[in-house]
């Protein structure tokens, strides 16, 4: 009997059958392999990766998962983080639990571990070709 997210096995299938909007990436991830000719253009998979399909992994597995989706603060409203105590620091952490979702079950429980961010990041970024003449070499 399973009793914890830590005793589902991690695979592609379950993460999908979990998440079905990973797929969406990984035809992002597949359709930009398939853009790339090889030795033809400039190509950085670092730039594509960090801009492109990031920001949508972090939504869906690992972490932040959970979390309602919110506007970039303005600079002259974010809080200066050079200047907090410990204390704030705490404060401003429980506040953001509070906005979280809890996951109510052991297949959410799953998504959000640092294991299925693993596994989702490692498939997605090692699909992706290798960089070529960009900043990154």
């Amino acid at each position: 009997m399973t009793t914890s997210a830590a005793d589902l096995t991690i695979t592609w299938e379950t993460l999908v059958a979990c998440e079905p909007r990973l797929t969406a990436l990984d035809m992002l991830v597949t359709r930009a392999t398939q853009g790339v000719p090889d030795g033809e253009i400039k190509w950085c998979a670092n730039r594509f990766f960090y801009s492109a399909i990031k920001p949508f992994l972090v939504q869906l597995v690992g972490w932040e998962r959970g979390y309602p989706p919110e506007e970039a603060l303005d600079p002259t409203s974010a809080v200066n983080f050079l200047i907090l105590q410990r204390s704030d620091l705490d404060a401003l952490h429980e506040a953001e639990e509070q906005r979280r979702r809890p996951a109510t079950t052991l297949h959410e429980e799953l998504l959000r571990s640092s294991a299925a961010y693993d596994y989702v990041y490692d498939r997605l970024y090692g699909a992706l070709p290798g960089c070529r003449d960009c900043l990154c070499l």
